[in-house]
Order: C-alpha cells, then structure tokens, then sequence
C-alpha cells in the first residue's frame, strides 16, 4: 500500500513540475518569484528530472525487492530439495552397504594397485581378518608371498583384459588356517572420463568343501568300480574253474558211463532185445547229460576263448541264432592286439553275449548285425538290431542290471558305450569304443 501512495504521489509531483515548465507556468511562476524566466525555467526543468530520477529509482528499488524475494523463494526450495536428496542418499548408502555386510558370499573392492577398499563381513570371515587391519593396503603380511605374487598378476591381468574374469585362486584362510580354493569373479571397473582404471569388484566362493566332497565321491566311485572288477573277475575265475572242474569230474565220469553203456549195449545183442532196449535209452540219457554238461561248461566258460576272441565270437554268435531264431550276423576286420590277455577276451565275449541277452528279452528284433573292428589304438563294436526301442531298454539302462551293467563292464576297461534309437524308431544301436590293449579313449562315434 505505501508503495503504490508513493508512487502516485511521485506521479503527481512529476506532472506539476511539467506544468510549470510549460510557457504559461512559467509566466504565472515569474509573477510569485522575481527571478528571471530563463533562470526560473532551468530551475523548474532540473526539478523534473529530479522527480522522473526519484520516480525511476522508486520503481528499480522495488523491482530488486521482487526478484531478491523471488530468489530467496527458489533459494529456499533448492535447499530443501537438496537436503532431502543428501536424505535419500544416504538412506541408499545404509541399504547398499547392509545388503552387502549381510550377503553370505565373500566381496571386497580393490584399487588399480591391488589396494583394499571395502570388504565385507564373509569376507572377513573368509580370510580370517578385520578390514580396518588392511585398509588402504594390499594385505601383502596377510598372505604368503607366493599367493601375493598370483593375486597381484592376476588384478592386473583382469585390468588388462576389460572385462568379467573367473579365476580359481589358491588363498591361505586364517581363520581356517590352511589353503582354501576359492573360485573368484573379478570385473574391472574404469574412469568414465579418463578411461583409466579405476578399482575392481571381487566375488569370490569358496570351493574347498565342494572339491573334497567330489573327491571323495571319485574315490569312492573308483573303489567302487575296483570293487566291481575284482567281484568280475573273481565270478570268472570261478566260473572258469567249475567249468573245469565238471570238465574233469562230471565231465570225464560221464565219458566213461557212456563208454560202459556203448560195450552193454553191443553186448546184448539180438538175443535180448528187452535189455537192448533199456540199454539204448540209458545211452541216450547219458549223451543228454554229456551235451547239458558241454553246454553248463561254455556258459561258465566257452571252451572256445581258447582259440581267441574271434573264434569265442563266431561260437556265441551260432549259439545266439540257433536258440532265438533272430538272423545274426558277425562282421570282423583287423587284428585283436590284446588277444593274449584271457581277462579282457573274457570281458569282451560277455559284453557282447549280455548286449543279445538285452535283445532277446527287450527288442523283439528279428534281425542283428556285430560289427567287430580291430585297429592300432583302439577296438570298436557295434551291434545294431531292428526291434523295438522300449522303454525297458531304457530303464535298465538308468538304473537296472541290463545296459547298465554292459557300461560298467566297458568302464572297467577304459571304454565308452553309446546307445542311440536308430532313425523312425526302427531299433537300437549299441556303440562300444575301448583302447586296444590298455587306457581309456574318447568316444569317436557319430549317429
């Protein structure tokens, strides 16, 4: 309000002293004072421009009044603003840093020169020490130095590279007191501006437990395996030796029955016709039990293993075909340069025999094809049928004694074995991929 008063009044007084500089104002000035006009007239004029002065002074000071309020307005918004971003920030920091305290996997923050940052509590935990004992160090008397060597080329070589790095690093744990494997994850981060390194972010996991587990269960695994082998091996020799032992016994003891039952029988002659004939079924009872006891002996061990792998294979192959009545065929090429090892001869002949047992009893095949091939580094067998995939098959070989079985008797001799559905579901190919002689191979078959 006194504003604007003085604004009308500055106005009024403006427009008077206007007035009066006008000719007839001095005329009527001149007759109140006695001066002369041009003098008066100067007067009057310079008091003019004294008010319009005053009056544009008035008008800038009130401007200023406006924006300094204006200013103290925006001012007072800007700090509000900011206090309460430095608010939430540091209500982020709070969060950030207690998600990262809480976090069961061990992370810490290194400069360009390997130096500490940050660590957090699994991280302390991990190596055994309190942050503030390495801040601003890089823990060179925490650790052994050949580790520190490793670390070291390690961040840098993570730098060099730009980007996410896993590394399985070797690091002597002080509150385990003893060398722990952790699996580390490194990502560099660099200067938005400079492009210069900047510091690096480690994430690292501790593995020690983990590979001892693994070990363990390989161990055990291989024990197990051994185990298997020696009971294979053990049921080999035994069968091997009952086979010779009712070779020689029962076998032998029949041959000499039969032998005293052909003399009676050429004995008896025409003149007793009745004992002939009880003679005769006698004898043929006797050949039955002399062919039962052939064929126990080449179940428990095939006669013909003595003549090689390849001849074991034709005989069992016969035997196959003439019981079932699934067309089999034996296809062999090469040279088998560990046939004098009777104990993988023996493994081979009853990976393939159980491999037609599976078919028999699975397949429905009418029709199997052995293909056998001896080279310089390895040996291949592969039988192919045209029954049924079913899901027999299948299950013996997850869990069963079928296929499962045929693998470990494979592994046992450093090989791989491949089953595979042949294409439209026309049947099963068994792919057997094992070293010559000794060692493993890597399994070069392609469906």
């Amino acid at each position: 309000m006194n504003r604007r008063r003085l604004k009308s009044t500055s106005l009024a007084v403006a427009a008077v002293l206007l007035a009066l500089v006008s000719a007839a104002g001095v005329a009527h000035v001149v007759q109140i004072f006695p001066l002369p006009t041009a003098l008066l007239s100067l007067l009057l004029t310079l008091a003019a421009a004294c008010a319009l002065s005053l009056l544009c002074i008035r008008r800038l000071l009130a401007t200023r009044d406006a924006i300094a309020n204006e200013f103290r307005k925006l001012h007072a918004d800007e700090a509000g603003q900011h206090q309460e971003a430095q608010r939430a920030l540091a209500m982020s920091e709070l969060k950030l840093r207690e998600v990262i305290s809480i976090m069961p996997m061990t992370l810490f923050i290194k400069d360009p020169e390997s130096r500490m940052l940050m660590m957090n509590k699994a991280a302390e935990q991990q190596f055994g020490f309190d942050f503030s004992v390495v801040s601003g160090n890089n823990a060179h008397t925490m650790f052994p130095p050949e580790q520190m060597a490793v670390f070291l080329a390690n961040d840098r070589a993570a730098f060099a590279k730009g980007e996410l790095v896993i590394q399985e690093d070797l690091t002597f744990s002080h509150s385990h007191n003893e060398d722990r494997v952790l699996q580390t994850f490194k990502k560099p981060i660099f200067d938005a501006v400079t492009g210069e390194p900047d510091f690096l972010i480690c994430m690292s996991v501790d593995t020690t437990d983990r590979k001892r587990a693994e070990q363990a269960l390989q161990a055990s695994y291989l024990q197990l395996r051994q185990l298997m082998a020696h009971l294979d091996e053990a049921k080999d020799e035994t069968h091997r030796r009952l086979a010779a032992a009712i070779h020689d016994e029962l076998g032998q003891n029949l041959m000499a029955l039969k032998i005293d039952i052909e003399m009676l029988h050429n004995r008896a002659g025409e003149r007793h016709p009745r004992l002939r004939g009880k003679v005769g079924h006698a004898l043929d009872t006797v050949n039955a039990s002399i062919g039962s006891v052939r064929a126990i002996i080449n179940e428990l061990h095939p006669n013909t293993l003595a003549l090689g792998l390849t001849a074991a294979m034709e005989w069992l192959v016969g035997q196959f075909e003439a019981r079932s009545g699934i067309a089999t065929t034996l296809s062999v090429s090469g040279a088998d340069a560990g046939g004098h090892d009777p104990r993988r001869a023996a493994g081979l002949f009853r990976i393939v025999q159980e491999t037609l047992l599976d078919i028999l009893q699975h397949a429905q095949a009418m029709q199997v094809e052995i293909t056998v091939a001896f080279g310089v580094e390895q040996l291949s067998i592969t039988i192919v049928d045209d029954g049924i995939a079913s899901t027999e098959r299948a299950a013996s070989d997850a869990g069963g004694v079928g296929l499962r079985g045929i693998r470990e008797r494979v592994n046992m001799f450093g090989g791989q074995m491949l089953v595979a559905r042949r294409g439209g579901g026309a049947g099963t190919s068994v792919v057997i991929v094992m070293p010559a002689a000794a060692g493993a191979v890597e399994l070069a078959v392609v469906e």
